[in-house]
């Protein structure tokens, strides 16, 4: 029995870690589509959206490559998830077509389809470690950071570049709300992710967002414009050129994405670790095993041979003596 639990368990960890290692493809994947689509809503020329869709087909090769060889085991809600992440990428195309037409189904598209990729991460077994397992929680929060944070681009990029016109210039009521939602969702997000991943997570994040990172990262000079929007009720046409915030978000988001695979990496090195032990646990329970059956096999061959002799002696002793 307890053979049959150190193997299982290493077999487990084993799982873990095979799928942990896709975890670094499919945060490349996410971050790719999520600058793909923001692009396209933004309805940048082509010259700009070809680069960033030539990013996403790499990450797309990239991460089903590293899904090829995934033992998904008897997890069917895994086996829906990437069947489901594999149709939307084959209809790629389409949803870029869709993309460049009005509406909101193909944001939508995309937003789905990094949810699914950011959701794989649920799917990762239990494990014994409670570091590790704080980590892999702390993925969750991914989605909503990275979201909140594509949510504030959209709609400061289009704020500040109708602030450049004459006239006065303000945010709708329904856009400040959802500004004001998104920055929310950003700060609780980072500061959930902040506090159960790894401390040298939390040093990278520090040093990213100046110390602020459980403060809705107002270190970063594209939050601050944000925050300054916010404040003034989305009236201030001065809060910073276009292009001034898009390269302080986009570079946020980059160093953001670093911080997600370095944080992804740590999980897999750790399981590695882990998954060693627990292969080294079921190896030493298979000798102990094999050496105490021998043993005991010994003993008992041992045991009956004494008995024998033993039973031939007293036969000898009940037996009456031949007369001469």
């Amino acid at each position: 029995m307890g053979v049959s639990r150190a193997t299982d368990q290493a077999a487990t960890i084993q799982r873990s870690a095979a799928l942990a290692e896709v975890l670094v493809p499919t945060v490349d994947l996410a971050a790719a589509l999520s600058f793909e689509r923001d692009g396209a809503l933004a309805g940048v020329p082509p010259v700009v959206t070809r680069p960033l869709q030539e990013r996403t087909d790499l990450a797309a090769e990239a991460w089903r490559v590293g899904v090829r060889d995934i033992d998904r085991g008897e997890d069917e809600q895994l086996d829906a998830t990437l069947d489901q992440i594999d149709r939307a990428l084959a209809d790629i195309d389409d949803l870029r077509t869709q993309a460049r037409e009005p509406g909101e189904e193909a944001q939508q598209r995309y937003t789905d389809l990094m949810n699914d990729l950011f959701g794989i991460a649920a799917h990762l077994p239990e494990v014994t470690d409670a570091r590790t397992a704080s980590m892999i929680e702390a993925l969750g929060s991914a989605p909503e950071t990275w979201e909140s944070l594509s949510q504030e681009r959209l709609l400061m990029t289009t704020f500040l570049s109708r602030a450049q016109r004459p006239g006065v210039q303000r945010l709708g009521e329904k856009e400040l709300a959802s500004l004001v939602e998104a920055e929310a969702g950003l700060r609780s997000s980072l500061a959930d992710f902040y506090e159960k991943t790894s401390d040298q997570q939390r040093e990278a994040l520090d040093r990213l967002t100046r110390g602020t990172a459980t403060e809705g990262a107002v270190g970063v000079p594209a939050q601050q414009i944000v925050n300054q929007v916010i404040a003034e009720s989305g009236a201030d046409s001065s809060a910073a050129a276009p292009d001034v915030y898009v390269m302080s978000s986009t570079g946020f988001m980059r160093d953001l994405q670093g911080v997600l695979r370095a944080a992804v990496q740590e999980i897999v090195e750790d399981l590695r670790v882990e998954r060693d032990e627990e292969t080294r646990a079921a190896l030493t329970a298979v000798v102990l095993t094999v050496a105490v059956v021998g043993l005991l096999a010994v003993l008992v061959i041992v045991l009956t041979v004494v008995l024998v002799v033993l039973a031939s002696r007293r036969c000898s002793a009940a037996a009456p003596g031949v007369r001469g």
